[in-house]
């Protein structure tokens, strides 16, 4: 009998522990799921995306046409064609001129490979000198055949008037009197016996003036001589006319 007891209080104790509810079964509770969390990347750049305003997309200014050329006058002879007979009239005288030309552009060649030189190259010499007597004294020298004969030690002949002719140094020297005034200038055309063929005479102009000493200041302009015999002629100008001048009035005054 105690057995027993013991049993059914033990199910009591059981069935009270477990208090069954009347009526409607209650619903098992469902189980909320847990938020996903964006990840922290994807979420920053869908926040920067609704954070940026949308830019209006500016309509770019439509470029102009350039504006069309006027056809010019050379635009208009290029698409002019031109008559053969004109071309043929062309190239004749383009032929007769280059027939012209090309015996000079050959010998000018051939002098050039030869080492000679070129045609019609001249030099300008220039002197100032001073001379120790008056003015009229040393335009008188230059043009009297006497006196010059004796200053430079060479034979002269000079015909003392404008267009006159002259030669000096026994035939070396020779030209005409282009311009004279008293006293005060002297111009001569002026060419030596070794003066080359192809070249014209050169020009010969001596001034004179009273200087601060009591004599003459001479300048001389030597236009158009040869340059192959330019060193020559202007060191031949002070030791056989200059130096012998100086000399000659020395003489004179003493």
């Amino acid at each position: 009998m105690a057995a027993k007891t013991k049993s059914k209080s033990k199910s009591k104790s059981k069935s009270k522990s477990k208090p069954r509810t009347k009526g409607k079964k209650q619903p098992a509770k469902a189980k909320k799921a847990a938020p996903k969390k964006a990840a922290p990347k994807k979420a920053a750049k869908a926040k920067a995306k609704k954070a940026a305003p949308k830019s209006k997309a500016k309509a770019k200014p439509k470029a102009k046409a350039a504006p069309k050329k006027r056809a010019s006058a050379g635009d208009t002879m290029k698409t002019m064609p031109i008559p053969k007979t004109r071309v043929r009239a062309v190239k004749d005288e383009l032929d007769e001129v280059y027939d012209n030309v090309q015996p000079g552009v050959e010998a000018a060649n051939e002098r050039a490979a030869a080492g000679a030189t070129p045609v019609h190259s001249t030099t300008t010499l220039v002197q100032t000198v001073e001379v120790p007597a008056a003015p009229a004294y040393v335009f008188r020298a230059f043009l009297d055949s006497e006196q010059h004969s004796k200053f430079t030690g060479g034979g002269a002949k000079i015909d003392p008037r404008v267009g006159g002719k002259f030669t000096a140094w026994d035939g070396y020297i020779s030209g005409t009197n282009l311009e004279l005034i008293e006293g005060q200038r002297i111009v001569q055309s002026w060419r030596t016996s070794e003066w080359p063929d192809d070249y014209d005479d050169s020009r010969l102009e001596i001034t004179l003036a009273p200087s601060a000493a009591g004599g003459t200041k001479l300048t001389m302009v030597h236009d158009a001589v040869p340059s192959s015999q330019a060193a020559s002629l202007e060191q031949g100008w002070i030791d056989h006319y200059w130096e012998p001048l100086r000399k000659f009035f020395a003489a004179v005054a003493d």
